[in-house]
């Protein structure tokens, strides 16, 4: 089984319509595929789906439940698509920004066993993450063998995503890449992938422009789910090749 988490410096870049895709994508490849939703601070899986489970990846990691009771079979979606969604009552929300170092170690060796104990079953863990410098982020990073950084072009999101790369992924030691999303039109591969060499230092593995049949879906479908020959579902195609 092969552990991707999907991460980014802010919000807004696109980072959970990417990792939904790439999901969906590796789904229909005949892969089985579990997608977790960790950006406990604004979960967003839940309302996508429109689905309320009876255990959530908080219920996990609080002892509640097993990694087995908190996946849900996405049947009319793919059904070799199983996903983990995060609750977003407001006091889980609250309990999953607690801060506190001991408890995310006790966390972080949480994820270490639900993952191992999906290996047999699954071919692709994929983790969501919560923008930023945070425990829940750094915990599925040092449980997965690839990040994919989601940046926009936006100045102040590429100097954010470098000081990341530099205080975290690199300090870790972890595989990384970076995924340009919403890239203005009439701005070519070559010099976008030249602006993050000069400034991150970094291999890009794929730019995605801006679409505003993306937009104006407005998160209650994916253009790759509806429109599979739409530039967008070919990124992801592109993407998903370059990390199977």
């Amino acid at each position: 089984m092969k552990t991707i988490t999907i991460h980014s410096y802010r919000g807004g870049t696109g980072k959970t319509n990417i990792a939904l895709s790439m999901a969906e994508c590796l789904a229909q490849r005949e892969k089985q595929v579990c997608l977790m939703d960790f950006d406990f601070r604004a979960p967003s899986l839940g309302s996508f789906f429109g689905y309320k489970p009876s255990n959530y990846i908080n219920d996990f990691l609080e002892e509640r439940c097993g990694i087995e009771d908190l996946l849900v079979s996405v049947e009319e979606f793919n059904d070799r698509l199983f996903v983990g969604f995060a609750s977003s009552e407001i006091r889980d929300i609250k309990e999953a920004m607690k801060e506190d170092k001991k408890k995310q170690m006790k966390i972080l060796s949480k994820i270490l066993n639900g993952r191992d104990s999906l290996k047999d079953n699954m071919d692709y863990l994929i983790f969501d993450t919560a923008p930023g410098l945070r425990y829940s982020s750094t915990n599925v990073i040092l449980s997965s063998d690839l990040v994919l950084l989601v940046a926009t072009l936006d100045r102040s999101d590429l100097a954010g995503t470098k000081r990341m790369i530099e205080e975290i992924h690199e300090i870790l030691n972890m595989p990384h890449s970076v995924i340009i999303n919403k890239a203005p039109a009439g701005i070519s591969g070559e010099e976008v992938s030249k602006e993050i060499g000069d400034k991150l230092s970094q291999n890009m593995i794929c730019t995605i422009q801006c679409y505003c049949e993306v937009m104006s879906l407005r998160g209650r479908e994916t253009i790759f789910h509806h429109q599979p020959e739409h530039p967008f579902s070919r990124a992801i195609e592109e993407i998903t090749d370059k990390i199977s």
